[in-house]
């Protein structure tokens, strides 16, 4: 079994008008788009997509609407409809699409005609890979990266949106080991650049091994790297890093997509990147995935339905601004509740709960808190992660008489 769970996310409340058509970018948190092909993202390795998940903030479209997982611009039959006036979660538990290396999925959502708009918080589903454990990567970087002449900037690898010239602002931090980085592609929206931009993976604060070169004056283009990989070692810090040239003009681009491949079956998720601040004594909710830029009041908006049994371990967070020795704890939450694992800062690091674990169930709601006592001013929370892991399924006896059969 080599599951895991990907989630679209940009802060409770995008909204869409009744009679449209739009598209969502699996796997990142860009805004959606009424350009398909903006949206695609190639798969490179083979699985089924499974167990897709929507919530509905609000909704006064008067017809049904639906959201479907495309694959290479036709509908498959993993898709959810969202009844007419009604908000809430929805999901198709049933479906299931077959995916191969090199297919282009994307989300459609069609909004019923009638009526004003309805506003969804999140999109999450399943991929179970026919290999190893794949965590797909996605960053949303549009808008940020309108960059001139001679500037390095950095990305998270999830999440989004801000570049930082500042690149421990944007590195995540895996907790452990064999685990190979590949799959480097992204989408580029306008590029009035005269020479090339360079975009490549940083380990550690050193160039790791995968580099994309976007061409001068090339627009509307997805480039991806195909041949190499980085390998990432327990404790490394990675991210994504874009250079330009000494020319003119400006590039923008859009999402930066990865892969993190485990051969130890775990995966991994984060919310990350645009330095959220939360003042002294509040409560604040976010879900296991996404770009971190407004912290939700609602902890139903952030909740994330576990479509399969899971451990989650290792609790990490990075806090880059403590005005007033803030004591912040950070919560996994588990329905509703403070689950096992918590990290507690009061001044400018990364925390991690090494010690404590919460087994998930299929159908348990996921997500993180932050909270903390009056006294300080504020503090700013860079990211919110986790490793997921599944354990090895037991032997059936089928599997224990094969062996005793063949091998004594």
């Amino acid at each position: 079994m080599a599951k895991s769970l990907s989630v679209h996310w940009r802060g409770p409340g995008e909204v869409y008008n009744d009679g449209l058509t739009r598209y969502i970018a699996p796997s990142s948190s860009s805004p959606e788009s009424d350009q398909a092909s903006s949206t695609d993202r190639t798969l490179r390795q083979a699985g089924t997509a499974a167990n897709l998940f929507v919530t509905i903030e609000s909704n006064t479209v008067t017809a049904a609407s639906t959201i479907t997982l495309q694959d290479s611009t036709v509908d498959t039959s993993l898709v959810v409809s969202i009844t007419a006036s009604t908000n809430g979660d929805f999901e198709d538990t049933s479906n299931t699409a077959t995916l191969v290396a090199a297919d282009e999925i994307r989300f459609e959502v069609v909004t019923g005609v009638g009526g004003t708009s309805l506003t969804i918080d999140l999109v999450s589903f399943e991929f179970d890979s026919d290999a190893n454990m794949v965590t797909l990567l996605g960053c949303n970087s549009g808008g940020s990266t309108a960059l001139g002449a001679s500037v390095t900037t950095y990305l998270p690898v999830m999440g989004g949106r801000n570049a930082n010239t500042t690149e421990s602002l944007r590195e995540y931090r895996i907790g452990v080991g064999s685990v190979t980085w590949r799959d480097l592609a992204l989408r580029v929206a306008t590029n009035s650049r005269s020479d090339a931009t360079t975009v490549g993976s940083r380990i550690e604060g050193v160039n790791g091994n995968q580099i994309v070169s976007v061409a001068a004056n090339t627009s509307d283009v997805t480039t991806e790297d195909t041949s190499n990989t980085d390998t990432i070692s327990a404790d490394n810090d990675i991210d994504w890093e874009v250079i330009t040239g000494g020319g003119t003009g400006s590039i923008n681009i859009e999402k930066i997509w990865g892969s993190l491949i485990s051969t130890a079956s775990q995966w991994f998720t984060c919310i990350h990147g645009n330095d959220e601040r939360i003042n002294d004594g509040l409560t604040r909710f976010w879900p296991i995935r996404g770009e971190m830029s407004i912290d939700a009041v609602t902890e139903d908006d952030t909740d994330v339905r576990a479509p399969f049994a899971f451990t989650a371990k290792e609790l990490i967070v990075h806090q880059s601004r403590n005005v007033g020795s803030v004591d912040a704890t950070y919560d996994f939450r588990v329905n509703g509740a403070d689950g096992n694992q918590s990290v507690n800062l009061a001044a400018v690091g990364i925390g991690t709960d090494t010690a404590n674990t919460d087994d998930i169930v299929d159908g348990d709601d996921i997500n993180f808190k932050s909270s903390s006592p009056v006294g300080g001013t504020d503090y700013d929370t860079q990211y919110i992660g986790f490793i997921g892991e599944i354990a090895a399924e037991a032997a059936t006896i089928s599997d224990y008489r094969y062996r005793m059969r063949f091998f004594g």
